[in-house]
């Protein structure tokens, strides 16, 4: 996820919660988590830097955050799987190509295979 969208989020949530950034770095503080500067708070919201996990989790609790991966846009991305339909008509649009295209079609498909490899 990105800094920016994280800090984005926190500072919604903060703004819902009805806290100020004083507010927040007060209750921090007062909770044992003394690197919560008001500055820092902002370092958070505006995405410069992003605050360690058991500063982000004690933020998730002060503004009311308890499904923390849907507020954070998380979303787990379900595999796409081609039905036999599918399948058959990606088979006949392949076998409809002449050979020489067929063999194009095959190695960009392994160029494509070997750069989801190198991603991962």
């Amino acid at each position: 996820m990105e800094q920016h969208r994280i800090g984005e989020t926190l500072k919604q949530a903060r703004i819902k919660a009805g806290l100020k950034v004083q507010d927040v770095s007060e209750l921090m503080k007062s909770s044992g988590y003394e690197k919560a500067s008001v500055k820092t708070v902002y370092s958070w919201e505006s995405g410069n830097s992003q605050p360690a996990p058991d500063y982000f989790l004690k933020l998730c609790d002060l503004y009311g955050i308890t499904d923390i991966l849907s507020a954070f846009g998380y979303r787990k991305e379900e595999p796409t799987v081609d039905t036999d339909d599918q399948l058959s008509i990606h088979e006949d649009i392949f076998m409809s190509l002449p050979e020489n295209l067929r063999q194009d079609a095959l190695r960009y498909m392994r160029y494509l295979v070997e750069q989801e490899d190198k991603q991962k």
